[in-house]
């Protein structure tokens, strides 16, 4: 075998199990900031009715001063956004910007960035079906973006309609972000719509979006301070989404620094050029994996939190706290993939593997009555397993032929008037096994089923 062969191969074996260690507790230590305790209820508190909320709107009059200029310069960002030209090209796409050179050989525009930074793009005349002025209207300012404003005067906020984005990211992570968090507000009211009790609430669904974790921890002390691992959390009291973004965390610092140590912990016996190249190479390819992982578990974190925070913005949820911890977070865990109502790959193969001894009877996992967390169900070591299944069984629920009965549940449960007396001797699985018209031992099998 080749010294160079061998070294990579040296190289890879020592960095990599240290690497895949790292990234495993990783892993491990995002699933228990997602599933720590229960994220809504953590926040909630034990089915108290949530808090009068600020208005959406307020009338200019009853302003004070400091929120009337608050109010006017957020208007002006929002209209420098959408005013300009619009170069309609012959793909079909749209340029937004502003056009600083026409001439018969082309058009240069000058598209800006919110603090990111300009671009100057040439678009050949042969590209281009017509010029527009930009007839988009901005969006409004609510009184909820004024006083989010002012509680944080240093961030930028974004208004991307139903969204409000408060954070010191630029331009194109928020609309990487938003953009996640439409495809997800698009595909919930499709498969959401027949539970909304509030079809009119997603009008200002606000997200505070941090990058610094020392700033993330500080608000999570204030506003969530039982959930201390957490990496992001829906707090219904505020009606915000707050999530901390993973690439920029302690721990995937730490990775980063390990695999530059395990790089020159080998350095010494790199003697050619051709040796150095590929430890450099692995090095550039091991923390390009990193930031890809951050992404994902940023992301994931994004839907099941935003997941959250729609459930309880539409009415799904009822605001005094009545569902069981399964159905809150079942919900949310079904809505993380990609796409809402895809398989869910992860957990499946999460209890097939590492879960399948110490999976719980569907039955005892439905009728546990704590919503302050899992913690009462199972060890800590185990808490992502009633997550797992709760997830899968909401899948189960959500099948065509399951859903409408499924719906039927949920308008039951969620009806203070019916917890918990409204379920007589039954159980609340049994109460879901006569919704869909089968047996608790028919029932079992059949989510079982969905794990093979």
């Amino acid at each position: 075998m080749p010294a160079l062969r061998r070294l990579r191969i040296l190289i890879l074996c020592f960095a990599l199990g240290g690497l895949c260690l790292s990234v495993q507790r990783l892993r491990g230590s995002f699933a228990q900031a997602l599933r720590d305790g229960s994220i809504v209820e953590i926040v909630m508190g034990h089915g108290d009715p949530l808090p009068e909320r600020e208005p959406l709107y307020k009338p200019f009059s009853e302003l004070t001063e400091e929120e009337r200029q608050v109010k006017r310069d957020l208007e002006s960002q929002a209209i420098d956004e959408v005013r300009g030209d619009v170069v309609v090209k012959r793909n079909g796409s749209r340029i937004r910007g502003r056009i600083v050179e026409d001439t018969p050989r082309g058009i240069k525009i000058v598209q800006s960035f919110r603090g990111s930074g300009e671009m100057v793009m040439p678009i050949p005349r042969s590209s281009i079906v017509r010029v527009e002025r930009s007839s988009e209207s901005a969006p409004d300012i609510t009184y909820r973006d004024i006083r989010f404003k002012i509680e944080f005067p240093k961030l930028n906020l974004y208004r991307r309609p139903p969204f409000s984005v408060m954070t010191p990211k630029n331009y194109f992570e928020v609309e990487g972000a938003t953009g996640l968090l439409s495809t997800l507000h698009r595909q919930f009211k499709h498969a959401f719509s027949p539970l909304f009790t509030k079809p009119e609430g997603g009008k200002s669904i606000q997200l505070l979006f941090f990058d610094n974790e020392d700033q993330f921890q500080e608000y999570r002390k204030e506003h969530a301070p039982a959930m201390a691992y957490a990496a992001g959390f829906y707090s219904p009291w505020k009606d915000r989404l707050v999530i901390f973004d993973q690439k920029h965390s302690e721990q995937a610092a730490e990775i980063a620094g390990k695999i530059d140590d395990m790089k020159e912990q080998y350095a010494d016996r790199m003697t050619s050029r051709a040796q150095r190249f590929a430890a450099s190479r692995w090095q550039h390819e091991s923390k390009r994996a990193l930031s890809r992982y951050s992404n994902q578990m940023t992301k994931r974190l994004l839907r099941h939190e935003g997941a959250h925070q729609l459930f309880y913005t539409y009415g799904v949820h009822a605001e005094e706290g009545g569902e069981s911890l399964w159905l809150i977070e079942g919900l949310a865990g079904y809505a993380e993939n990609q796409n809402i109502g895809d398989r869910p790959e992860e957990f499946i193969e999460f209890l097939n593997g590492e879960g399948r001894t110490r999976m719980l009877p569907f039955k005892r996992l439905v009728d546990y009555a704590d919503r302050t967390g899992f913690s009462g169900l199972v060890s800590d070591e185990d808490v992502t397993i009633p997550y797992a299944q709760s997830a899968v069984l909401v899948y189960h629920l959500m099948r065509p032929e399951n859903r409408e009965r499924f719906f039927e549940f949920v308008r039951f449960v969620r009806d203070p008037e019916n917890a918990p007396s409204g379920l007589g001797n039954s159980s609340q699985y049994d109460l879901l096994c006569r919704t869909l018209g089968t047996t608790p031992d028919a029932l079992e099998q059949r989510l079982l089923a969905e794990l093979r």
